[in-house]
């Protein structure tokens, strides 16, 4: 979200780099073998129009892709790790 408003601020438009989180868990354990939230800061004016891909893979094969709205899955992620503490 800082990126975007550091964005909007700018005198001029200047190219950022893409946004990028991965997650390579531990499949011995039980978790996830790879998570994946990507987003082209340029191809989107504001945080609120921007879309990220989303990219989960599990040990067993299973492996899904989607694209959904910044905000949303912001907003998700709070939701999840306000229940995680509750």
């Amino acid at each position: 979200m800082q990126t975007f408003a550091d964005k909007q601020e700018a005198q001029r438009p200047k190219r950022l780099p893409s946004l990028e989180y991965i997650f390579k868990g531990d499949v011995a354990a039980g978790e996830v073998e790879y998570f994946e939230v990507f987003c082209n800061t340029n191809a989107h004016a504001t945080a609120f129009d921007a879309r990220v891909l989303l990219t989960l893979r599990t040990a067993g094969g299973l492996r899904v892709t989607t694209e959904g709205k910044l905000t949303g899955v912001k907003a998700d992620v709070e939701d999840y790790l306000t229940q995680l503490g509750a």
